[in-house]
């Protein structure tokens, strides 16, 4: 198990599990002893280790469920949508438009003269904007 939140909340859930174990050892007690009061409250403690464990299995299940959630894929209308900046830092746009170039392959991204020539293309699609915009 790669993932910390899940690391965590699995020693979290062996804790409570331990919990109550301790918790009917002391409810054995309590009634061996005939302590109803002691009884009464191991039983409410009871109740609310067993919701606490039941949470945190219900949490870890679903940021487990998150994690294993297939990706859906991005639409044209969603890509066509997207700022020059906000596709530079989405992985699957980058793909996207690499796949598409006649003089570019994915494996290039790497290289930085690729990058400094694509955000010397953005600058560029920046001032057009900013021209068509302003006139300046």
């Amino acid at each position: 198990m790669a993932d910390y939140y899940l690391e965590r909340t699995t020693k979290q859930i062996e804790e409570a599990d331990a919990t109550l174990l301790e918790i009917q050892a002391g409810l054995a007690r309590a009634k061996a002893e005939g302590n109803d009061f002691a009884v009464d409250e191991l039983l409410k403690g009871y109740a609310a280790a067993r919701s606490q464990k039941r949470d945190l299995e219900m949490a870890a299940n679903e940021h487990y469920q998150s994690l294993n959630r297939a990706a859906v894929p991005m639409t044209d209308a969603e890509f066509m949508a997207m700022s020059p900046e906000r596709m530079l830092q989405n992985p699957e746009c980058l793909n996207k438009i690499f796949e598409k170039s006649k003089h570019y392959s994915k494996d290039m991204w790497a290289d930085p003269e690729v990058q400094r020539r694509v955000q010397a293309g953005l600058a560029e699609v920046q001032r057009r904007n900013t021209y068509e915009k302003t006139g300046r």
